[in-house]
């Protein structure tokens, strides 16, 4: 007699044929897979650009050559003008009549000059990213002339350093006052020079 068929285990059972395995997949293959079905993030845009600006008699601050340079001439300028009241105040102190008056303003005068500057020379070293120490280099002979020289021809960092962030660009009324203050009297002083030698060398 053949024998009874046994019966199949209801989780073993299967009609047909047995379903495919499933392709094994590289873990690159699976991120790259991830990344194409997710959406595109939104790349950040540039961080927005942080400017300083300068200040006329401080010290904690940048800047650029343009400004130094017309803050010098104008202290200059102010200290050649009070040259002639200066003398007359010598004049009269020498005569027995001083004027304390004048005096005090000429010093005060003197001392704001001064102050300012001191305050662009320091202001001009921090857009180099270098402390106020470097002032002494100014009073080396030679090597003062090219540290003078770097502060009016080198321009400063473009970047952030420990005395904040670039300075903004010069607006049209500093390039105005440029030209009054540093290029005309640079244009009239030869002018007034070749002036009084044809009209009082004779």
């Amino acid at each position: 007699m053949p024998e009874p068929e046994k019966p199949r285990h209801p989780a073993t059972a299967r009609d047909g044929p047995d379903p495919p395995k499933p392709a094994h997949r590289s873990p690159a293959a699976v991120v790259a897979a991830v990344a194409a079905a997710s959406p595109p993030r939104p790349q950040p845009g540039p961080a927005p650009v942080t400017w300083s600006h300068s200040r006329l008699f401080g010290l904690n601050a940048r800047m650029r050559r343009v400004r130094f340079v017309t803050q010098c001439a104008a202290a200059l300028l102010v200290v050649g003008v009070a040259a002639f009241p200066a003398i007359q105040w010598h004049a009269a102190y020498a005569e027995g009549e001083p004027r304390w008056g004048i005096g005090a303003a000429l010093i005060a005068l003197a001392l704001t000059a001064a102050w300012l500057v001191i305050a662009s020379l320091i202001q001009r070293i921090h857009d180099f990213g270098r402390s106020a120490w470097w002032l002494v280099t100014l009073l080396v002979p030679v090597l003062n002339l090219l540290v003078v020289f770097a502060l009016v021809a080198v321009p400063g960092q473009a970047r952030s350093n420990p005395y904040g962030a670039p300075v903004r660009h010069n607006s049209v009324l500093m390039w105005l006052i440029f030209f009054i203050v540093v290029l005309l009297p640079i244009g009239l002083i030869p002018a007034a020079v070749i002036y009084v030698d044809i009209h009082f060398s004779r």
